[in-house]
């Protein structure tokens, strides 16, 4: 055997030292990055100021005030709706008390859809009254066995 160490077994040693300085250097960058993002969102570094009302924000007259009104007439229509015993009673009596301010639905869209923000306030809108409804039919479809078990013993 011979003293001389083989040329490619050194070649071979520095390659995987090279990989591996450089997934390390990776990995290395990987983590701080990480790190920085989870600082910086616990301790609100960078972080913008929440907006005041100003040119964007809807004016209080017009779709704003249209949208109070039918958010109103939601809240009211929810109430009226969830002594139901059924979900199709429920719905019924949700939708005819929504009347007489959603039959107006068309000329609000309308007037919002005119100012700035406005279609995105009133998409919010709708996106309410549908989540009230699906959780108005799962309160009452979930509520019924055990109105009907208290009714049971009531005279």
């Amino acid at each position: 055997m011979s003293d001389k160490k083989d040329p490619s077994a050194a070649a071979r040693l520095r390659g995987k030292r090279f990989a591996l300085a450089i997934y390390g250097a990776f990995a290395s960058v990987f983590v701080a990055m990480c790190t920085w993002e989870i600082v910086a969102g616990v301790f609100g570094i960078g972080a913008a100021a929440l907006p005041t009302p100003g040119p964007g924000a809807l004016a209080p007259e017009g779709c704003a005030a249209d949208i109070r009104v039918l958010r109103a007439a939601l809240d009211r229509a929810l109430a009226a709706s969830v002594t139901a015993t059924d979900d199709a009673t429920a719905l019924a009596t949700y939708r005819r008390a929504l009347s007489p301010e959603w039959d107006g639905e068309k000329s609000t869209e309308g007037r919002c859809a005119s100012e700035p923000r406005g279609t995105d306030a009133f998409a919010a809108l709708l996106r309410l009254r549908l989540a009230q409804e699906a959780s108005l039919r799962r309160q009452i479809v979930e509520m019924a066995p055990i109105r009907r078990d208290l009714a049971a013993y009531l005279p």
